[in-house]
């Protein structure tokens, strides 16, 4: 390829145009810093659950206000030792199916400090109990969801409630037919009209959504839903799903018409 040849003209004026270009391009970046507000620095700022080699991990957490003076915050503890159960070790490591426990912790200062940390949910399961999810019925009654994982055939989602707004929680009970469900934290709500839906995932079999083992893909999103505080419930009749993976992790929000929104995780970038 041989070389293109400028004549002098040509040379000052392309010169020229990059000068005036590079001022123009500094110019606006000049601009657009004078634009950029600071960072906003918190008032108060605590690392409330701190990594340390008994808990080395913790997520899918939530806060949930007990009255007008108390909040809660719930979350996934994840551990490598036996507590709070001695036969069961942990582990330390970094997939969805280590051992973890839900733990809680109580604030009355509007989330400054947190004290009265108490394990919520015991991991009675092979793998781990994780996304725990609280829906309030009355100023007493508080639903307690929770997902127990003890293989690739069995993850299931259970309920414990409370009468006494979550100072103690009653006998446990299985919400999902026998299978693989997920469902993740914080993502059970009362509608305005009392209905509690409770948003899950499963993988699709012919039988129902969940009801065989997870090989990686062909997820179908759903809920459960109960108008009697989950005395009875039932799993809407359809599901949503989409090419790839499928659609799962299902997060739903009621908007002000009462038509329910729904955001759904997939691999289609979309």
């Amino acid at each position: 390829m041989k070389p293109t040849s400028l004549s002098r003209r040509d040379f000052l004026v392309t010169s020229a145009c990059l000068v005036l270009g590079s001022a123009a391009l500094k110019q606006a970046m000049a601009d657009s810093r004078k634009n950029d507000k600071p960072p906003l620095k918190p008032k108060y700022d605590e690392v409330v659950c701190p990594w340390t080699p008994e808990h080395p991990r913790h997520d899918h957490q939530l806060i949930f206000p007990l009255n007008d003076d108390e909040l809660m915050f719930v979350w996934c503890e994840y551990y490598t030792k036996g507590e709070p159960q001695e036969t069961k070790k942990g582990q330390g490591g970094i997939g969805d199916e280590v051992a973890c426990q839900i733990s809680a912790m109580t604030s009355s200062d509007g989330g400054r400090t947190w004290k009265n940390r108490r394990v919520l949910q015991e991991n009675h399961w092979k793998h781990n109990v994780k996304h725990p999810n609280l829906v309030r019925l009355s100023a007493e009654e508080v639903l307690f969801t929770y997902v127990g994982w003890d293989s690739p055939e069995n993850r299931n989602v259970y309920l414990r409630r409370s009468t006494d707004n979550c100072q103690s929680f009653g006998e446990q009970q299985q919400i999902s037919e026998p299978g693989w469900y997920c469902n993740n934290a914080d993502r059970a709500i009362r509608l305005s009209s009392g209905r509690v839906i409770l948003p899950a995932h499963g993988p699709y079999a012919e039988n129902y959504i969940g009801g065989q083992a997870y090989k990686g893909g062909n997820l179908h999103s759903f809920v459960w839903y109960s108008d009697d505080g989950f005395r009875t419930w039932k799993r809407s009749s359809d599901s949503m799903t989409a090419k790839g993976r499928g659609c799962h992790e299902p997060t739903i929000v009621e908007l002000t018409d009462g038509r329910l929104y729904c955001l759904l995780r997939n691999t289609n970038q979309k």
